[in-house]
Formats: C-alpha cells, structure tokens, sequence
C-alpha cells in the first residue's frame, strides 16, 4: 500500500502556509474544500449546500511533540507540516490543482505525503457522490518524542438539539444528546458514530472498518458551541524511530436525509452497506 500511494506523485515543495488558494471538490450532493495553505488539508464539507464541517475547521492529521505545541493541518505552535508531494485525481486524470477552481467530478482521490518534524504521513482521500473514503499511514524518519497524535478530525457544525448514537469498539451502543457544554463525550475507541441534526434533517456517520486504538482521550467528541469536534488520539508510542509503522488507518463519512422518527434505522442501513463494502 505503502509503495503504491508514492507512485506517480509529483513533487510539490510547500509550507503550510506558502501555497495557493482554496479550491473545491464537487461530488454529487457534496462540496469538499481543500486548503492548501493549511497543507492541502480538508477543510470544509458540505452538504446539498449546507455546512457538515465548520468553516475553517483543522482536520487531517495533528501531531504534538510536547503538549500544546501541535504541528499540522494549519497548526504551527511546536513547528511547520512539511508538504513535499502532493497528487489531485478528478475522474482518473492527474490534473494540478488551481486556485480558487471549483472542480464537478463524479470521484476524486487527493493524495499527500508530508513530514510533520520526523513522523511521515501518507494520506489519501477518495471523494464520490457516496461520501469520503479516508485512508492514514504513519511511520518514523527518525527519533520523534511524541506527546499526542490527534487523526480522522472532524469539527461538524453545531446544533443545540443534536444527539449521537455510537458503537464502541467491544460493541456497546450510547447514545445522548449533544451538549455544548465544552466537555469531551465517548472517550472510548469507535467502530461508528452517527450524529444526527434533528434541524437540519440529516445525519452524519464516521465509520472505521477497523477500530482504531487510541489512548488518553481515544476516540472522542469535544462539545463547544462553535463545533462538535470528533477526534481519535491515537495509541502511538511516546518516543518512535525510523522502525515505526502505524499500519494503514481507515475511514469513511457518509451524510443522509433523515428525520427523528426513523434515523436510527437509517443509520444501521447505511453501516450495514460500508460493512458490505469493506469487509
């Protein structure tokens, strides 16, 4: 896997905060920002035209070497992501992306590597009219001290009559309702989650083939006013070498029309097809 996302990659020698404009991504009911002066990062989503994500959110990749000091997607406090390949496909033709380029595709794969101090990270996102297909590898340049490792982020946009219903990694299910309240909710490993927007007539799902193994906080969702933010801190090594390998990590959003009577039920159909699909 590891060999097969370098292939073909064009070299693109950029800081976070050095490259060229926002340019979007249309898939179907989707829009997708990337901003590349935050290291071609996703930035926003949207929905039949309304925000999922929060605009100029941080999502991606976020690593920090001592607490608070975060590097990447944006952040800058404990020192700059490096971005040194970057590759756009639209419909299976390698194209350069264009500042401020609105592209209408019926898929799309962006592809980076890039160094946040001396831990590597290979991601690959695949847009469609179904929804996004996340795929994220770590491994070591060198020694790393590492205080934390925050990945598959997203701050989805708030709603005071939100509520979530969630699978844990042994199988439990919660649910509650969102507070804003800023406290941090779950904090446990994750199969899914699914949000649902009682307002807004929709639910958002974030489902991992695998489970991903966190640690501290695991898998969580902090609740503030101006988001509701999903994180997974992930169980990395408090110091790695050039031998580190995460392992490929992997993850899918899919947004849905529903109501309160029946978005439960629609949210175990729409598991039971990314079931089908990645096992």
């Amino acid at each position: 896997m590891k060999k097969m996302m370098l292939i073909g990659l064009f070299a693109l020698a950029v800081t976070c905060f050095g490259g060229t404009e926002n340019f979007i991504i249309t898939c179907g009911d989707y829009s997708f920002t990337i901003s590349p002066k935050r290291c071609y990062t996703l930035e926003l989503i949207k929905f039949q035209n309304k925000f999922v994500t929060s605009p100029n959110s941080m999502g991606g990749v976020v690593m920090a070497a001592n607490q608070n000091l975060f590097v990447g997607s944006g952040h800058k406090e404990g020192g700059q992501e490096n971005v040194e390949e970057i590759k756009l496909l639209l419909d299976g033709k390698e194209v350069q992306p264009e500042d401020n380029k609105n592209y209408t595709v019926e898929k799309a794969s962006l592809l980076k590597k890039s160094k946040l101090l001396n831990l590597n990270l290979e991601h690959s996102i695949n847009f469609s009219a179904a929804g996004i297909q996340e795929k994220i590898r770590l491994t070591g340049s060198g020694e790393q001290k590492i205080h934390l490792v925050y990945c598959f982020m997203y701050a989805m946009t708030p709603r005071a009559d939100s509520e979530y219903l969630v699978k844990l990694g042994n199988g439990n299910l919660l649910d509650a309702k969102v507070t804003q309240d800023e406290t941090f909710a779950i904090k446990n490993n994750v199969k899914w989650l699914a949000v649902h927007f009682p307002s807004d007539k929709r639910t958002v799902l974030l489902y991992f083939p695998k489970v991903i193994k966190g640690k501290g906080l695991a898998s969580t969702l902090w609740q503030r006013k101006w988001y509701t933010k999903f994180y997974t801190m992930l169980d990395i090594p408090s110091m790695i070498d050039a031998k580190y390998d995460s392992g490929d990590m992997e993850g899918y959003v899919r947004v849905f029309e529903t109501n309160s009577d029946n978005w439960k039920d629609s949210v175990e159909a729409q598991v039971s097809a990314l079931d089908a699909i990645a096992n």
